[in-house]
């Protein structure tokens, strides 16, 4: 029996024990851990590999955030880290966009790749018999037999019928058995990663800086300095568009605090994010295209070089008083969600801005701005999942440092934010005299919360669920 076919035969044990019916807790940091042992088992030369140690490293950091908080974002993060992780362990100078779909396709075709091997091993039996079939004699034939014993010695000795009776089978289910099967799949394809040789050959020939070539895409449509022209009038144009644009939004924040008629902080902020996203991406795509390949190099590029760059500065500006308007909207309405959504998005603009400018002073591709930005959006979602955002947002918006409290919005929450509202609901008796059918929907949710946890096993446990119970239970008394 094989090393790999070993390692993925725990794995799967492993895996259905720890996740089968349980929520988010500590089993996803166990069993990060257990996947990340194994894979240096499987080779101890992964230790040399700086790409899967950070991968690695951030699956070990998102797995203990969803032991303290147990919460989808970290999930996610640690989800992203391993599949990086698995893809990196094959592909050392893999770029972080094709790890993630090498993995993805691993996980797809990883039972097609189990039917095609099987095939290949039964045509070449006579030499292959005994690797061919290790797995299946080693172990699923002697479980096959000896359940088939059990059930006649079971059936034949009322002695034996009995004491079996006594014990507990009720784990043993399809459910479970599908959970496995499901499990088992999923880890033969982190274990046994598949290229698409296409795309490897596109990501390894693919430098971050750019050569001078003859390819159709880099030389210009048109000849060089009409391009050049054509590029220097557009900037120009542009420049001044978004010039005017910064003038009036840099005076309404600074002299004038009132909006235009029929508009309010809503429309005002969701509208200029989406106008953002939109302004953002044509920005970096008519950047893409202009400094592709020749213009590079083109001695009077100098003039279209100023006026992109200006550009890019004009657009971080943008993303400034986007900013400033949104901590005015949490200052007036509170935090949720899709406010902090904003910020997050905003960063990941500067990063796209400064890797564009990058890309245009120092003679960069397109392909490293797709990288470097693919690694800062990893690196902004580690951070993300770093904290419990709805204890954030609650304990923020019950402070009272915001104008106003939406308590309908804090209570649609996760149960984490139970003991916050119960003790604000405590502190502020009079705001909930005409509103007895919200208290009592944090009261029914409290009950349903302790029930559950007190019935969860320990695989599902995380620090902060821990926290709420005991707070929640001291409120009680």
């Amino acid at each position: 029996m094989k090393k790999n076919d070993i390692i993925i035969a725990v794995a799967t044990l492993i895996y259905s024990y720890l996740f089968y019916d349980q929520t988010p807790g500590i089993n996803i940091f166990i069993f990060t851990v257990v996947l990340t042992f194994l894979m240096a088992l499987k080779d101890a030369n992964l230790f040399s590999n700086s790409l899967w140690l950070i991968a690695s490293a951030g699956a070990l950091i998102s797995g203990a955030m969803t032991l303290l908080h147990g919460t989808w974002l970290s999930v996610i993060a640690n989800i992203v880290s391993l599949s990086m992780a698995a893809s990196f362990s094959l592909r050392r100078e893999s770029s972080l966009i094709f790890a993630l779909i090498y993995a993805v396709y691993s996980y797809f075709f990883s039972l097609i790749d189990i039917f095609y091997r099987f095939f290949e091993k039964n045509e070449r039996k006579e030499e292959q018999a005994p690797k061919s079939y290790s797995l299946l004699f080693v172990t699923v034939v002697p479980v096959v037999i000896t359940l088939i014993f059990f059930f006649i010695y079971r059936s034949a000795n009322p002695y034996f019928d009995e004491l079996v009776g006594r014990i507990n089978f009720n784990f043993l289910s399809w459910g479970l058995a599908g959970f496995t099967l499901i499990g088992f799949i999923l880890l033969y394809g982190y274990f046994n990663q598949m290229d698409i040789l296409s795309l490897v050959f596109k990501d390894i020939t693919s430098p971050d800086t750019l050569i001078k070539d003859e390819s159709a895409f880099s030389n210009p449509l048109l000849s060089i300095t009409n391009e050049n022209i054509s590029g220097i009038v557009l900037f120009i144009l542009l420049n001044l568009l978004l010039l005017i644009v910064n003038i009036v939004d840099v005076y309404s924040l600074s002299v004038t605090t009132d909006f235009p008629e029929n508009y309010h902080y809503s429309q005002v902020v969701h509208q200029g994010i989406n106008s953002l996203i939109l302004s953002i991406v044509i920005a970096i795509a008519i950047i893409l295209f202009y400094f592709r390949g020749s213009l590079n190099f083109y001695e009077g590029n100098t003039a279209i070089k100023s006026l992109a760059i200006l550009w890019i500065f004009q657009n971080a500006l943008l993303v400034v008083t986007c900013a400033i308007k949104n901590f005015h909207y949490i200052d007036e309405y509170g935090l949720t969600h899709k406010r902090v959504g904003v910020y997050i998005y905003l960063i990941m603009t500067i990063a796209g801005l400064l890797t564009t400018f990058i890309k245009i002073v120092s003679l960069k591709s397109n392909w490293f701005l797709f990288r470097k930005n693919a690694w800062a959006g990893y690196a902004v979602l580690m951070l993300s999942c770093l904290w419990n955002w709805d204890i954030l947002i609650v304990k923020y918006n019950l402070s009272g440092i915001a104008a106003k409290t939406d308590l309908l919005y804090n209570s649609s929450l996760s149960d984490v934010v139970l003991p916050d509202l119960i003790a604000y609901c405590k502190e502020h008796p009079g705001q909930m005299k005409e509103n007895r059918s919200f208290l009592a929907s944090l009261d029914s949710r409290k009950k349903v919360f302790i029930e559950k946890f007190e019935n969860r096993d320990w695989q599902s446990w995380n620090n902060d669920d821990d926290n709420v119970y005991f707070k929640l239970k001291a409120l009680e008394d």
